[in-house]
């Protein structure tokens, strides 16, 4: 089994590593993972007040979580069990692949906190890899997949890892079984450091026959973040955190984990202003880039709506004259620009404008996207806009 596993894993990382240089439509789908967007889900999270595993807080959040991974996965359920005599849940999401035949690659992070008592925002821990999740789930919803992705949110890992021993025990018990677990716990590293590595974490000790695949697996990652991000890595064991119930049934397990760590961890201050959003981003990129490669994604082509040949673009370069005019045949409420690599570097909140000019002569010449939202949630992409600076 052990012999059959490495050829297996072997197998994988060759088809993985055989493509030359970088798949530009992963570095766009990656890149469109944004620091506002990751700061959002974080401020949410931070604002229940408390997330600790006994409050009434966090049976809120659970529900806005599962909301959240409901408008983007393909289901939504919880495994719901009790502890101190209080009802808890993980939240699971998955978005299937059109191979049911392979296992299913889970990604997992917990949404509970710390402190116990009192306030308790748990912006890094673990806010930062709940943001990790849904950045996923947001990414998810516009691929197409061979192998069935799950995402979960593990209740009550502060009190001693109890969700994910109550997942572990309920694939055991349906006989089931995952490709490979990845965690995220703790990846929004120390504001007032330079944060500019990962730790890729890898199964070093535990069950011997996992170790040669979480290696693997972990050299791949490290690969993923060499390509698709700005961060260095190193390499560290997995610990205390929930993929060690997971591991102890002798599943393939990874993790990644700040190479700073907060401070602030498990008390009142561990606020989003004590981290590094923009660094907890790139460390969701590299994830994103990971899952995608390893779950065989291919894009999906946007379902424009009826009303998408109603709208009107026009580009007029001079110097006095160059912008956009766009005309639309509904209400807009916002239009983003993103570069030839697929990053935003303009956004314009549009208020339900019908018609707008946008002058474009900050932008250096090049090729550009233009991606709308409008008010009946249609969003569409105007590809391959040309910006020129002709007189």
């Amino acid at each position: 089994m052990v012999r059959w596993l490495r050829w297996f894993v072997l197998f994988t990382m060759l088809k993985v590593g055989s493509a030359q240089g970088v798949d530009s439509t992963l570095w766009q789908l990656v890149q469109g993972i944004h620091p506002d967007t990751v700061s959002s889900y974080i401020l949410r999270l931070s604002a229940f007040g408390t997330r600790a595993y006994l409050s009434d807080s966090v049976q809120a959040a659970r529900a806005w979580i599962g909301q959240q991974f409901a408008a983007r996965m393909d289901t939504t359920f919880e495994q719901i069990f009790f502890y101190s005599n209080t009802q808890q849940a993980n939240v699971i999401a998955r978005k299937y692949g059109t191979d049911p035949s392979l296992p299913r690659l889970v990604v997992g992070a917990h949404y509970d906190d710390r402190p116990f008592t009192g306030p308790a925002p748990g912006a890094d821990d673990n806010a930062s890899g709940v943001a990790l999740l849904l950045s996923l789930a947001d990414l998810l919803s516009r691929v197409q997949l061979e192998r069935t992705v799950e995402l979960v949110a593990f209740a009550a890992e502060e009190p001693g890892l109890v969700g994910s021993t109550q997942y572990a025990n309920r694939l055991q018990n349906l006989n089931d079984t995952l490709f490979l677990y990845v965690n995220a716990d703790m990846i929004g590293g120390d504001a007032d450091l330079a944060n500019t590595r990962i730790i890729v974490e890898r199964d070093e000790g535990g069950l011997p026959q996992n170790n040669a695949a979480s290696y693997a697996y972990a050299d791949t990652l490290q690969q993923m973040y060499a390509a698709y991000t700005t961060l260095a890595t190193t390499t560290g064991p997995i610990y205390a955190s929930d993929y060690m119930p997971l591991e102890a049934i002798g599943l393939v397990t990874l993790g990644v984990f700040e190479d700073h760590w907060n401070s602030t961890y498990h008390t009142s201050g561990d606020v989003i202003d004590s981290m590094d959003v923009g660094y907890a981003t790139e460390v969701i990129r590299g994830v994103a880039a990971f899952v995608l490669t390893l779950a065989g994604y291919s894009p999906v082509e946007v379902q424009e709506p009826p009303q998408r040949r109603g709208v009107s673009l026009v580009l007029r370069a001079g110097p006095s004259g160059e912008g956009l005019w766009i005309l639309a045949p509904e209400r807009l409420i916002r239009m983003d620009v993103l570069d030839g690599m697929g990053r935003r570097v303009h956004t314009r909140t549009l208020g339900g404008v019908q018609e707008l000019r946008l002058r474009l002569s900050s932008l250096p010449a090049g090729v550009y996207w233009l991606r709308f939202t409008s008010y009946q949630g249609h969003f569409w992409i105007h590809p391959w806009v040309q910006v020129s600076q002709r007189r």
